[in-house]
């Protein structure tokens, strides 16, 4: 959140734009980079922007003198991964940590808080349903939850610390839950249920081809539905021992599905 009185600088650049980049980055010690078209509900632009534009900020970033990186990255990132979403991830870091900028890699977990594309998802959805309520099948699925304050915490700790420089940091909230265990508290803080309904992940798949218009009422875009195929989780006391933060509680945070 910004602070009122506090002066700051605004330059406006695409990735795509060589020159721009350098020009914003003029005088500037560390750069967050945070662009991505993750929560586009498509495959589209992950190239052009995660891989191809990461490419284009480094060498930027390089140009104009950077001495560190911060990227936002995913638990799972693997170049040989056979998911768009985590092979994008694991190819912009090593864009990162080869280009001789000092670097703070941060694999992160599923964020919540108001406006992200999880909890507020599912909300959407829940509210847009009637009785029934759809489910991916299989108890596999378990997420870690981490507040959105509590993440930029640990950014903001992790600028000008050399501590956390040449890091690849896997960071996640306190609590473990099943995806159902997740929707039945989104329920709870909305005060409406909906009978769970089990389909297995190929058949919603197939339902992301015929209700494109519909969104809303859908909790599970092809992106969502690759994140829930994989363990994403990470030991649940990453951020006490990498920052010193105790990690917010889930249930107690969900105030902004209200709103």
């Amino acid at each position: 959140m910004l602070q009122k009185g506090v002066a700051f600088d605004i330059a406006i650049s695409g990735l795509d734009d060589q020159r721009g980049l350098q020009a914003a980055m003029r005088n500037i010690d560390t750069v967050i980079h945070l662009a991505s078209v993750e929560n586009h509900p498509d495959y589209i632009g992950f190239d052009q922007v995660d891989i191809q534009g990461t490419n284009n900020l480094v060498s930027a970033a390089k140009y104009a003198g950077v001495k560190h990186i911060v990227y936002l990255s995913r638990i799972g990132a693997d170049k040989n991964s056979s998911y768009p979403i985590f092979r994008a991830k694991a190819l912009a870091e090593q864009m990162i940590s080869n280009c001789g900028i000092n670097y703070t890699i941060m694999r992160m977990t599923d964020v919540f808080g108001k406006g992200d594309n999880f909890t507020e998802k599912i909300a959407n959805a829940i509210n847009s349903s009637f009785l029934l309520f759809p489910l991916p099948a299989g108890d596999h699925i378990v997420l870690q939850p981490l507040w959105v304050e509590d993440l930029i915490s640990s950014i903001m700790l992790t600028l000008g610390n050399f501590k956390y420089m040449d890091q690849i940091l896997e960071i996640g909230g306190g609590e473990f839950f099943s995806l159902t265990k997740v929707v039945h508290l989104i329920q709870q803080k909305l005060q409406k249920r909906r009978m769970l309904l089990q389909i297995s992940p190929a058949y919603l798949r197939i339902i992301n081809l015929w209700i494109p218009k519909s969104r809303d009422r859908f909790a599970y875009s092809e992106k969502w539905l690759d994140l829930l195929a994989i363990d994403r989780t990470c030991s649940l006391d990453s951020l006490p021992k990498k920052f010193g933060i105790m990690p917010a509680r889930f249930e107690k945070q969900l105030g902004y599905l209200l709103n």
